[in-house]
């Protein structure tokens, strides 16, 4: 394989095109560390006076017109380094839709064909650029999740752990919702759901109805406290 053009574009992303038409895309960020390790493969130096050492070290290797094996750590570290950028830029693109947890969109990546190493470095970058942030998917996702479903904050924590977040991040996070505020809210959703359970028995409004409304959001997390002072138990 013969690295043949280099063409930079506007934002100075680099795309690399071998012989049979293999292209890789190097982001700005990375140049100087495929033309580093160019360099020391094929011990040619850095032109330290030229102003973009980096795009003339470039140009050495096609000049070189070096064959190099599929196997050649040159090429396989290309080829990381484009993988590494392709999935970034479609975690990107993902996040740009909705909010994403770094596990989650891990997965996401992976389920698209990127590999497991590929998808990791991806989301590192995007944790460094702000683009994914653990904590802000978490305290979005329970309030969502709390304030239209009524769910408790044990309901809420063990979805959240469900889908990778760590302890800190779901303490956080469950700090952040008015869990007592939304107990008269859980309250009526409940007692919908029971009274459909107990309709054949009669007792919809009873002692046995509100104890078994207690014990169910109680079970959910809510505030025992609260729950009986609402409930009149």
């Amino acid at each position: 394989m013969r690295i043949e053009s280099v063409r930079h574009d506007a934002s100075g992303d680099a795309t690399i095109v071998a012989s049979g038409g293999i292209v890789f895309l190097l982001p700005l960020r990375r140049i100087h560390e495929f033309a580093a390790m160019a360099a020391e493969r094929l011990g040619i130096p850095f032109d330290t006076e030229n102003p973009d050492p980096d795009k003339a070290l470039l140009k050495d290797v096609i000049a070189a017109e070096v064959d190099f094996d599929s196997d050649d750590s040159l090429i396989q570290n290309i080829r990381r380094i484009d993988e590494e950028w392709r999935a970034e830029k479609k975690g990107f693109e993902l996040c740009g839709r909705a909010e994403q947890s770094s596990q989650g969109l891990k997965a996401k990546l992976v389920s698209r064909g990127f590999s497991q190493s590929a998808a990791a470095a991806a989301v590192q970058s995007l944790e460094e650029a702000k683009a994914v942030d653990d904590l802000r998917f978490a305290s979005l996702w329970a309030r969502t999740r709390a304030e239209r479903r009524f769910e408790g904050p044990t309901q809420v924590s063990a979805a959240l752990g469900a889908r990778g977040l760590g302890q800190d991040a779901i303490r956080k996070a469950l700090s952040s919702v008015d869990f007592d505020g939304l107990i008269p809210g859980a309250i009526e959703k409940e007692s919908k759901r029971l009274a459909r359970r107990l309709r054949e028995s009669g007792d919809c409004a009873g002692k046995r109805f509100k104890e078994e409304l207690y014990a169910s959001l109680k079970a959910k997390g809510f505030n025992s406290s609260l729950l009986r002072e609402e409930l009149g138990l």
